[in-house]
């Protein structure tokens, strides 16, 4: 049974550690001819919702797979080729509401590549998470949050929609923020590494204390062509998409 097979009624698709969590994102300068891919460290909403992403994949914890079970959250991953290939089962038991961006294959920083190689890294990690998930991602987080105007070229012709960035981050129980406390719309970057449990708990006090929940991107940041993820309802035929506002886990709008 392939990746894709059992996340059954959910659609995937979609710097080093201690560099990404120091980078403060924006604001951008960038050449007009490079905006073929949007980019976003906040989604506009009146919603009190935020957005959970997790990056690398490198030190996969059972501590933070049973967490992220319990607390049932929608997240984006953004993994490193080799990442994902070594701890597949792992990404596999994973709450059904994950979706997956792209993290590179090699994990380079890319400001100090040639377009013709940042192509190669970014196009691989999308070819790579396509063929391991069974759906090419389209969002795409560049390693240590470094990209230029060859970066978003590069990604632009790999097939990736939207570079996202964060304005906050979490690390063990540390919760750092830019532009002021957490807010609607909020993009947030947490690693898997041996705290990651600990900062999701961290997290989730912060959020609650703010009276905001996690939602599921591709519910708020839709591109033409692309469904967003959806779940089969128990009580019926139909299939409903799901939310995580109002607080209650599965609630159904169609």
């Amino acid at each position: 049974m392939t990746f894709c097979m059992r996340r059954v009624g959910a659609v995937l698709f979609v710097v080093a550690l201690v560099t990404a969590s120091m980078v403060a994102p924006g604001p951008w300068v960038l050449d007009a001819s490079a905006r073929q891919v949007d980019v976003w460290s906040r989604i506009p909403t009146t919603d009190p919702v935020v957005f959970i992403t997790i990056d690398d994949g490198f030190r996969p914890t059972p501590e933070a797979a049973r967490q992220l079970e319990m607390l049932g959250w929608p997240i984006v991953n953004f993994l490193v080729s080799g990442a994902l290939g070594r701890n597949t089962e792992y990404f596999e038991q994973l709450t059904p509401w994950v979706l997956f961006g792209t993290h590179t294959r090699h994990h380079r920083q890319l400001i100090n590549l040639s377009y013709d190689e940042q192509r190669e890294d970014i196009c691989g990690g999308v070819d790579d998470t396509e063929r391991i998930t069974g759906v090419r991602p389209v969002w795409f987080r560049p390693p240590g949050g470094d990209f230029n105007d060859d970066t978003l070229r590069a990604a632009g012709s790999c097939g990736i929609r939207a570079l996202l960035m964060w304005r906050a981050t979490v690390n063990g129980t540390t919760v750092r923020t830019w532009g002021g406390p957490l807010k609607r719309g909020d993009i947030i970057l947490l690693h898997y590494r041996k705290d990651l449990a600990e900062s999701l708990r961290a997290l989730q006090r912060e959020l609650t204390a703010a009276g905001l929940y996690p939602a599921q991107l591709d519910h708020y940041l839709r591109f033409p062509g692309l469904p967003r993820s959806t779940r089969a309802i128990s009580s019926g035929e139909d299939e409903c998409t799901t939310m995580w506002w109002p607080p209650l886990v599965g609630y159904p709008y169609c």
